[in-house]
């Protein structure tokens, strides 16, 4: 990986130029423990009605952040720009009557799918075990080779001041519907420095995915990336 990032970073003629802007960590975190409930914060199921505020909470919130997406109230009711994404699919963190955060279980099975190949020899001997014991444990059972793998997407994240507490109840919630669908994992992506990872990491114990994000840009585009600052990104991994 090094030696393929010096490359990018060599400015080679005839190519754009590579900026590496941040490292960024992709979470798959296995559905294979009990949700925790939280406590301090109400988490109700979003509404068509409240999507006007769930793009409110968005639109403040990823203000701070580098290459967020924006989302209107009609993208989030779209079923195009939403696709396979419906309004009781949100997670809403409620104050009073104010929703301040909001995090969505996103199913994009309908149109993207990860299928199994096949199982390692071991973990395939204990498939049936484990498939058996699956409706004990609360646990989703691993589909036979040639059957896609459900799992989903934590999308749509944004958190009044970035509050610690209530990104873990809005994980929490949403863990325990993937649990609830029969999910095997879900998958959630944060910037490397993102001070919420670390919490993440010792609770779920997810297998991480490291990358680096670049901006590219040919001659004329080089002013628009110079502007670019210091903020956190974000991007959408449900997007990518």
């Amino acid at each position: 990986m090094a030696v393929r990032r010096r490359l990018l970073g060599a400015g080679l003629p005839g190519l754009p130029t590579y900026r590496e802007i941040e490292e960024w960590t992709t979470f798959v975190v296995p559905t294979t423990s009990r949700p925790r409930r939280a406590s301090g914060v109400r988490i109700e199921r979003g509404t068509r009605e409240r999507m006007g505020e769930v793009a409110a909470c968005l639109e403040r919130n990823r203000r701070r952040y580098q290459f967020a997406p924006r989302f209107s109230t009609a993208d989030l009711l779209s079923p195009e720009r939403s696709r396979g994404l419906e309004p009781g699919d949100f997670f809403l963190a409620v104050v009073g009557d104010e929703v301040v955060g909001c995090l969505a279980l996103w199913d994009q099975s309908g149109f993207k799918q990860v299928v199994v190949q096949g199982y390692a020899p071991r973990l395939a001997r204990r498939r049936p075990w484990i498939n058996g014991l699956s409706p004990l444990l609360g646990m989703p059972r691993l589909p036979d080779p040639g059957q896609p793998l459900p799992h989903a997407y934590l999308s749509h994240l944004a958190v009044d001041r970035d509050d610690p507490a209530i990104f873990r109840v809005l994980v929490e919630a949403a863990y325990g519907e993937a649990r609830a669908r029969r999910y095997v994992y879900v998958v959630i992506g944060l910037a490397a420095r993102h001070p919420w990872r670390g919490w993440l990491e010792s609770r779920f114990k997810p297998r991480t995915y490291a990358s680096v994000l670049y901006a590219v840009s040919w001659e004329d585009e080089t002013q628009a990336v110079a502007e670019l600052d210091g903020r956190m990104p974000h991007v959408e991994v449900a997007l990518l």
